[in-house]
């Protein structure tokens, strides 16, 4: 995969070069990452350096290799940079999916709901109201026409059914995950 032909903005890397036991002196783009020579420039690690939520979440933790840099890359470019399906991408990563298991089909066939960006009390409401009238819309449809005396719908005991998980931006807010299996 040749990464200088990507329009994926995968920010900048930070590392660690072992032979000088130091950090590296500048940032480094993911085409330097891949094309870091271990024997040559000394064994080094590296790991993403800003606040791309998406690249927080599919490379989490310690160091990323440049085999990881190229699955991240191709993730991006299978959901089309589409920050909805990145979501999910990272949703699949964070419960322990590998990087090269998480393809088109598996982020199509994950039965997860994105809600968002937005802050996490209107994103639940949100999701509450959208998922009673996508899984029970004749029961949506009564209670919106209030044809039905007493019928009230409680958002926060609906959403209590579903799994969820929030996925925090570095400002205010984030996404909001809703698997439905």
């Amino acid at each position: 995969m040749d990464v200088t032909q990507s329009t994926i903005d995968l920010e900048d890397f930070e590392g660690f070069n072992f032979r000088d036991q130091s950090a590296l002196a500048r940032r480094l783009t993911a085409e330097e990452v891949i094309g870091w020579d271990h024997e040559k420039d000394g064994e080094a690690e590296f790991w993403p350096a800003g606040d791309n939520v998406f690249m927080r979440g599919l490379l989490p933790g310690s160091a990323c290799t440049a085999a990881d840099v190229r699955e991240v890359i191709r993730i991006f470019e299978e959901l089309d940079g589409c920050p909805q399906e990145l979501v999910k991408a990272v949703y699949l990563r964070e419960r322990g999916s590998a990087l090269s298991n998480i393809t088109r089909q598996a982020v199509d066939d994950s039965c997860l709901y994105v809600f968002g960006p937005g802050h996490f009390i209107d994103l639940e409401k949100e999701a509450a109201y959208d998922l009673f009238e996508a899984f029970w819309p004749d029961a949506y449809k009564q209670w919106e026409q209030n044809n039905v005396p007493g019928l009230d719908f409680d958002p926060e005991g609906f959403l209590s059914h579903f799994a969820t998980h929030e996925l925090k931006l570095s400002e205010d807010g984030g996404y909001l995950i809703v698997s439905t299996v």
